[in-house]
C-alpha cells in the first residue's frame, strides 16, 4: 500500500475514533436516562454542553493549530476523550457527566482541524479531496458502528460497556 493511502487511512480511523467518542452518548441517553431514572431533558443537557463546547472548541483549535504541532492537539484530543468516556462509565451522578461530556466536547475540537491542516500540508490537492472525502465517509460507518453497537453493549452489561469500549478505541 502506497504512502499515502496508508496516512488517508490514518487520518480515516482517527476521525472514525473522534465519531464514536462523541455520538455514543446520544446513541445510549434513553438507555442513561432509564438506568439513572434521571429526566430526559436532564441528560440532553450534556449533549448541548458538549455542542456548545465543542464548537467555541473548533475556534480555539484552529488558532492553537497555527502555533501548536497539529499531531500533539490531535493526541491531546485522543487522549482527552478517551480519560472523558471512561469517566462517564464510572461516576454514577449526572451532574458530574454534563461536566465530564462538556470537556469531551472541547477535546474532540481538538481534533478537526488540527487533522485539515495534517492532510494538507501532506497530500496533494488530489489526494486531500479524495482523502477528505474518505474521513467524511468514516463519519457516517461511525454512526453505524455506534447505532448497532450500544444495543449489544446495553444488553451485555448496561450503557456503561460502550463507553469503556469507545475509551479502548480512542487509546
Amino acid at each position: 500500500m502506497k504512502k499515502e493511502k496508508k496516512f488517508i487511512l490514518l487520518c480515516c480511523l482517527v476521525y472514525f475514533t473522534s465519531y464514536i467518542t462523541r455520538i455514543n452518548y446520544g446513541a445510549a441517553i434513553v438507555e442513561i436516562v432509564s438506568f439513572m431514572g434521571i429526566k430526559s431533558s436532564v441528560a440532553g443537557i450534556a449533549v448541548t454542553c458538549s455542542f456548545i463546547s465543542y464548537g467555541v472548541g473548533q475556534l480555539i483549535s484552529g488558532f492553537l493549530g497555527d502555533r501548536i504541532n497539529p499531531k500533539l492537539l490531535v493526541s491531546i484530543g485522543l487522549i482527552i476523550t478517551a480519560i472523558a468516556n471512561i469517566m462517564v462509565a464510572l461516576v454514577g451522578s449526572i451532574y458530574a457527566i454534563i461536566v465530564i461530556w462538556t470537556i469531551n466536547g472541547f477535546a474532540q475540537s481538538l481534533m478537526w482541524p488540527p487533522l485539515v491542516k495534517i492532510m494538507t500540508q501532506s497530500l496533494s490537492v488530489e489526494q486531500y479531496k479524495k482523502g477528505c472525502a474518505l474521513v467524511n465517509i468514516s463519519a457516517s460507518v461511525a454512526t453505524i458502528f455506534i447505532y448497532l453497537l450500544v444495543p449489544v453493549c446495553i444488553a451485555a452489561y448496561n450503557f456503561k460497556l460502550i463507553f469503556i469500549f469507545s475509551a479502548i478505541f480512542a487509546v
